[in-house]
């Protein structure tokens, strides 16, 4: 339970870093999914004859469950053992001595497996190979995990998104809109083109507390708040990606969020792949630019924030609220118009 609370602090300075003022009541709809879920990304691994290979499982809770799909690439001969061990039994399988692990003799080809938390301490997922006296097994699996939340977690967590939807709303005037953390079955987040509803993905979540990364956190969810604002005002130029890396910064810089941003490029530089995303991009006509390109354009606003602050500026106030306006005339922060939103004001 420790480990959680340790990774949950990470996620509550990252969405903290969100806020941009003091807490206010929530006005719009907040969903967190009883069950959070994590993806470990696909591995391929070769285990030799008469060989046990173990890697340990990133389990959050003890209420966690794993659920494993192996996939054994031999053309013949093609089973294996697949174990769930704890550290005790762990070493007793290794040194061939009977261990009381979960899982079976039965792996053949494709092979599914599914465990909780066993025994105490770190648990292992165990290739056992140690019936084959000549063949090397080569194997691809991927895990994925799911984390029940207890209630005391998720009204945590619904606190600080009640928190966040609250003070977005106190910023800026837009018909309302929800806030849903749910599992999607990918590394994503996403704003709804008919509702400007933003879903933060668990698997996202998850990522950027495990990588100790909230400023990438902090990134994606203003990118995608562009997306739904934009859209929510009619502006035609909603959907494109460019405008909401853009805009996402942009509030970054105002925030005083450097450092989030930072991270923000630091994870599109460790899944930087042009190859991969073009071809993604070909396939399925996605408008995303590649992250080479994201990660430029992040920076050019970066180092030259003054050529693109003014104009959003111009964009942004009519749409804020009006206790925000009389916050930028009588506290200004760097780059803010103070003499542009009084006279947004006045017009009212």
């Amino acid at each position: 339970m420790m480990f959680w609370f340790r990774k949950y602090k990470i996620l509550a300075t990252a969405i903290l870093a969100i806020l941009l003022l003091t807490p206010a009541k929530p006005r719009a709809e907040v969903r967190i999914s009883p069950i959070l879920q994590r993806i470990i990304p696909e591995t391929s691994d070769r285990v030799k004859a008469g060989q046990v290979v173990s890697k340990p499982i990133p389990f959050v809770t003890r209420s966690d469950v794993v659920h494993l799909k192996l996939r054994i690439d031999n053309a013949v001969f093609k089973g294996m053992s697949v174990w769930v061990c704890d550290e005790n039994n762990r070493r007793m399988l290794l040194a061939r001595r009977n261990a009381r692990c979960i899982g079976g003799n039965d792996a053949v080809g494709h092979y599914q497996l599914s465990a909780k938390p066993y025994g105490t301490g770190v648990n292992y997922l165990m290739f056992d190979n140690t019936r084959s006296l000549l063949l090397t097994k080569k194997i691809r699996y991927l895990l994925v995990l799911n984390t029940p939340l207890t209630s005391n977690m998720r009204q945590s967590l619904q606190g600080i998104f009640d928190r966040l939807s609250a003070n977005i709303k106190r910023t800026f005037k837009a018909p309302p809109f929800g806030i849903f953390v749910r599992p999607c079955g990918e590394v994503n987040a996403f704003s709804s083109g008919r509702t400007g509803d933003i879903t933060l993905c668990s698997e996202l979540v998850l990522e950027a507390m495990f990588a100790k990364k909230g400023g990438m956190l902090t990134g994606i969810f203003f990118h995608e708040l562009g997306h739904t604002l934009l859209n929510l005002w009619g502006d035609p130029n909603w959907h494109n990606e460019r405008t909401a890396d853009e805009f996402a910064a942009v509030v970054m810089i105002l925030s005083g969020q450097q450092n989030a941003i930072q991270n923000w490029i630091r994870w599109y530089e460790a899944n930087e792949d042009w190859v991969r995303e073009a071809q993604i991009i070909v396939a399925t006509k996605d408008l995303h630019p590649l992250n080479v390109q994201r990660i430029s354009a992040i920076r050019d606003i970066q180092r030259y924030p003054s050529n693109y602050i003014p104009r959003w500026n111009r964009l942004i106030y009519p749409h804020l609220t009006d206790r925000e306006l009389d916050r930028i005339i009588t506290a200004p922060r760097r780059f803010e118009n103070p003499r542009l939103a009084k006279m947004t004001l006045k017009g009212r």
